[in-house]
């Protein structure tokens, strides 16, 4: 099954999706996100393609089916070097590092991360799972710098690492989007220095009555408008080189609210890029 809206072959695509069905770096009770490739595409099946912005076109889609994880750096390469735009469905949010990794193989410099999560995935002592990414990230320098939106359930170890990068790791938490609102965090993402941005979107970051279908639920989440506000001030004017979503654990969906919810801002945002 492809994603519904990916109607152009590979040379005339603008962007292309890519699912990798994996969930070895999940360390989490609630398992099934290596299903959520596959059921993003068939919630696009039933989603009405209307665009919220002022463009309402999408650039051509294309979808690339499901790769595993040890081939998913070398495509995200491929994709790159061929000047199209990746769109990673996960899958554990792990395999951000690898999508990164294979943005750098293919000349990507000065990445900003923006980094939807409830979590700061900050954990040092720990490598190569979900817990660790944006603290691999950092370490092998994929990206220049990291802004962490929405958290709100970090570890004490998290809080002490991310204190010590100092500027680079940057956080905007969701009592932050609570007391000062969207627009001042749209501005200071707007501050943010970089020549390309990369979305990376656990879907946890939304509240857990909008995205019941995660493999870490947390209260007190985004709005979907929130985050899609976020989204696309964070890449006005930007060159935006990669998104994903991540986390999508569909056995626990209600009526495919959070695979609609990944259809919409999958299209939302392409429609402004």
């Amino acid at each position: 099954m492809k994603f519904f809206h990916a109607k152009a072959n590979y040379n005339d695509a603008k962007a292309v999706i890519v699912g990798c069905p994996s969930e070895a770096g999940l360390r989490a009770p609630r398992r099934g996100s290596r299903f959520g490739p596959n059921a993003v595409r068939k919630a696009s099946r039933s989603w009405n393609p209307f665009m919220l912005s002022a463009s309402g076109r999408l650039p051509p889609l294309h979808d690339l089916g499901n790769k595993p994880p040890k081939a998913l750096t070398k495509t995200i390469t491929r994709i790159a070097k061929d000047k199209k735009l990746p769109i990673l469905l996960g899958g554990d949010h792990s395999l951000t590092v690898n999508a990164l990794a294979g943005l750098k193989q293919a000349g990507v410099k000065n990445i900003r991360l923006l980094y939807f999560d409830a979590h700061p995935d900050m954990i040092k002592s720990r490598g190569h799972y979900f817990g660790s990414v944006v603290h691999e990230a950092v370490k092998q320098k994929l990206v220049s710098s990291v802004t962490i939106v929405g958290m709100r359930s970090p570890e004490k170890e998290e809080l002490r690492n991310i204190k010590q990068e100092g500027k680079k790791v940057q956080v905007i938490t969701a009592q932050d989007l609570k007391e000062k609102g969207i627009p001042s965090a749209v501005r200071k993402l707007n501050t943010i220095k970089g020549t390309s941005t990369y979305l990376s979107i656990d879907l946890d970051v939304v509240a857990p009555a909008f995205a019941p279908a995660v493999s870490t639920p947390v209260p007190f989440g985004l709005h979907p408008r929130e985050l899609l506000q976020l989204c696309a001030g964070g890449i006005k004017n930007r060159k935006v080189v990669g998104m994903d979503f991540m986390e999508y654990t569909p056995k626990y969906d209600i009526q495919q609210r959070t695979g609609r919810l990944i259809v919409g801002m999958i299209l939302e945002l392409l429609s402004r890029v």
